[in-house]
């Protein structure tokens, strides 16, 4: 009797330690959701269960009395008890907070990013210069857990092994509101490279495929994905770049942070127009904007010419064409085509395009990503209008 006693405390002992680690766990890390609440409440039930038949056990040890059917029936007993006690309270919840919308949700999780120390450092190792951007992440009205940042969408996409998404390093993190900003890294460059690379963790084989050149700038759309009431989503999209001293820079372009510009009103020129006037006028400017990026192009420095120009200088002057020519686009023609591609997807009943649509980019700010983003920018025009 004495070896059983010994071997039932022991085990006794291990689901003990297990479910109050368990229960520890969940209330270190819980948020308000079905699972957590399952979680916190199976780590407890596990405890009481644990003494409840382990005092069983000694009694029918002690004093003879059965101990198999009494364990069983507290057992399930208790469990339904349980169970029925996490369902009442989840479905209450619901009923106290109606209204809870997938939009609700997404605010609740703030991407932050500012050109400034916090978001955009540098260090120096062995003489040279590691530039790192990274973004903010702060939660409002509730926690989340096992948040994780992906790479979701680059354009143009270069090849990268394994493709997207991307994850990146440090996900399956916790973010509640009294907590300070969350940083995370989302690429670095060293100063003597001509490549970036995004903060994934370092694989096995094929590294060298993910890296990216850094002589055009690239669109890259950033998704979180946490665990809250539910599991939410909140998608971001930044422009990628790096200067000529080879530093990496990182620009919010999406709609939240896109130049404002006045709504199309109902007596404006582009309502009053007909189908057909309206795809006559898109396809002329389309047609114009071609012929600007052609002129614009004939002003671009190459690398070779002259041949006495170092790489310093043809960076320096392709970072200054480029700037002027974001500076052109964006004066004398970003509105407008904005303003027709509102339209047209107005009459279409199109909804607002991925950061994957070509030229959708150039649209809405002034940054030009890729190698003929102005003609991209006419070509989605031009197809929306042909099919008016």
């Amino acid at each position: 009797m004495r070896e059983a006693i010994i071997i039932a405390s022991a085990i006794g002992l291990f689901f003990f330690l297990a479910t109050s680690v368990m229960t520890a766990v969940a209330i270190k890390y819980a948020t308000p959701s079905l699972l957590w609440d399952m979680i916190l409440w199976g780590g407890i039930t596990g405890m009481a269960l644990t003494i409840a038949t382990f005092a069983l056990f000694l009694s029918s040890q002690l004093t003879g009395r059965p101990f198999l059917w009494p364990a069983l029936l507290i057992n399930f007993g208790l469990c339904l008890i349980v169970g029925g006690l996490v369902w009442h309270l989840s479905e209450r919840q619901k009923v106290v907070n109606p209204g809870v919308t997938e939009a609700g949700e997404h605010e609740k999780i703030e991407i932050h990013f500012e050109p400034k120390a916090s978001y955009e450092t540098s260090e120096i190792t062995n003489g040279h210069i590691l530039s790192t951007v990274r973004i903010g992440l702060k939660a409002s009205g509730q926690s989340f857990s096992n948040c994780k940042v992906y790479i979701e969408k680059i354009a143009p996409e270069p090849p990268l092994a394994g493709g997207l998404p991307i994850l990146l390093e440090g996900g399956g993190f916790v973010l509640r509101p009294d907590d300070p900003e969350k940083f995370i890294d989302i690429g670095s460059q060293w100063d003597n490279a001509n490549q970036y690379r995004f903060n994934a963790p370092f694989g096995m084989f094929a590294e060298t495929l993910n890296y990216i050149k850094d002589d055009i700038p690239h669109a890259i759309e950033i998704k979180i994905k946490a665990i809250g009431a539910e599991t939410i989503e909140k998608n971001a999209l930044f422009r990628i770049w790096t200067d000529e001293s080879k530093k990496l820079h990182l620009e919010r372009v999406d709609a939240s942070n896109a130049p404002a510009r006045p709504p199309i009103a109902i007596g404006s020129p582009l309502a009053g127009l007909t189908n057909a006037q309206l795809r006559e006028r898109t396809i002329a400017f389309a047609t114009t904007l071609r012929h600007f990026e052609a002129e614009q192009k004939k002003l671009q420095p190459h690398a070779r010419e002259p041949d006495t120009m170092t790489p310093q200088d043809f960076a320096k002057k392709f970072s200054e064409w480029s700037a002027n020519e974001a500076e052109a686009w964006g004066n004398q023609y970003r509105v407008q085509g904005a303003e027709l591609a509102e339209e047209l997807r107005s009459r279409l009943a199109l909804p607002t395009p991925s950061i994957g649509q070509p030229g959708f980019i150039a649209l809405i700010s002034h940054n030009l990503v890729g190698p003929s983003p102005i003609s991209d920018a006419a070509d989605y025009l031009e197809s929306l209008a042909r099919r008016l």
